[in-house]
């Protein structure tokens, strides 16, 4: 009787529709209705804004990524794991009811477990966000700050697993080494953005013109050929391609750091007794952490996000997403779900 239908449309609001994108299997991906589990204490119901397409969501759809090979990740799945949305409910009996409230617009981690069990939303056995609506636990969740733009927030996952990156290679790490990037995709654009603010000097090395082009002015040199790699003190491989860290794990100089922001599937025909006779370190790094999300959307303002925001599709569009981005042309293809 004391029900306040202004303050409590969201309490009482559970959608009986949601649209999603899903694949069942390799090469079958479509738009349907895809029904959400129930809500579990510590649960919130996100409507999505935003969705980032990520190589990823396409390693998932052709069954090239490794997990689905290794029988860790299973189909079928919802997509999707760089977003943005808007709280619509929270569960009964949540503790989080003290950190948010309905209608604040959050972010998501993606890595919400690791090892036996693992879950990574839209790529691990957890539905993801090319969905109108999805549930998140809400110990994965950050507040998107004021007056950033939802579309920019949802690069708060690929800047989050740049700066854990960062974290894991800083030993290795010293202001006047001489930083390489290997492909400058959202990654590695990120990546280099975020080091030459640091006051690194980096070098930046990728076959699309136009993507070295929009680093030029913050890097100190960019590169279309990636030869001279032996100048490099620590040099970051972000293609995922086996042939290119095949390539840098041989021509690099005795004592170079490599770092794999990439994921190159595949065999490598590569004498690793070269990593021990020069003392090469090789750095594996994925995902980011609740601290290195807050400090993405702190970061996110100050760098140059201009190009990640050029083409947005709406979610019926998906496949002309996938086609954009498989073209290599931009550096981000987002979709607009709600």
């Amino acid at each position: 009787q004391n029900l306040d239908l202004n303050r409590d449309k969201y309490a009482l609001f559970y959608p009986t529709q949601n649209r999603a994108v899903l694949i069942k299997n390799k090469y079958q991906a479509s738009l349907e209705e895809v029904s959400l589990p129930k809500m579990k204490p510590g649960d919130i119901l996100i409507q999505v804004n935003y969705v980032g397409v990520c190589r990823t969501d396409l390693e998932i759809y052709d069954g090239s990524l490794g997990y689905y090979h290794s029988g860790l990740a299973h189909y079928p799945i919802v997509p999707g794991h760089e977003f943005s949305g808007k709280i619509i409910q929270i569960g009964a009996n949540n503790k989080y009811r003290e950190w948010f409230k309905v209608g604040e617009r959050v972010v998501g981690e993606c890595i919400l477990s690791r090892g036996p069990g693992r879950q990574e939303v839209g790529v691990i056995n957890y539905n993801g966000a090319y969905s109108q609506f999805m549930i998140m636990p809400g110990e994965y969740l950050h507040q998107i700050p004021e007056g950033l733009d939802s579309k920019i927030a949802c690069l708060a996952e690929p800047l989050a697993v740049v700066l854990r990156a960062i974290k894991r290679l800083s030993p290795r790490l010293k202001l006047e080494d001489s930083i390489a990037v290997v492909g400058v995709g959202a990654i590695g654009n990120l990546c280099s953005q975020v080091l030459s603010r640091l006051g690194y000097q980096i070098t930046v090395f990728d076959k699309n013109k136009d993507r070295i082009e929009f680093l030029r002015d913050k890097v100190k040199e960019v590169s279309r050929a990636l030869d001279n790699l032996e100048k490099f003190n620590v040099i970051i491989e972000a293609t995922g391609s086996v042939e290119v860290l095949g390539k840098i794990l041989k021509a690099s100089r005795p004592d170079a750091t490599v770092l794999l922001l990439g994921f190159p599937y595949g065999n490598i025909d590569y004498n690793f007794e070269d990593i021990v006779s020069q003392e090469k370190v090789v750095i594996g790094s994925v995902g980011g952490s609740a601290e290195e999300f807050r400090e993405a959307l702190q970061l996110l303002p100050e760098l140059d996000t201009r190009r990640f925001t050029e083409n947005i599709l709406p979610l019926a569009e998906f496949t002309k997403a996938w086609q954009l981005h498989n073209s290599q042309k931009y550096l981000k293809i987002i979709l607009e779900v709600g």
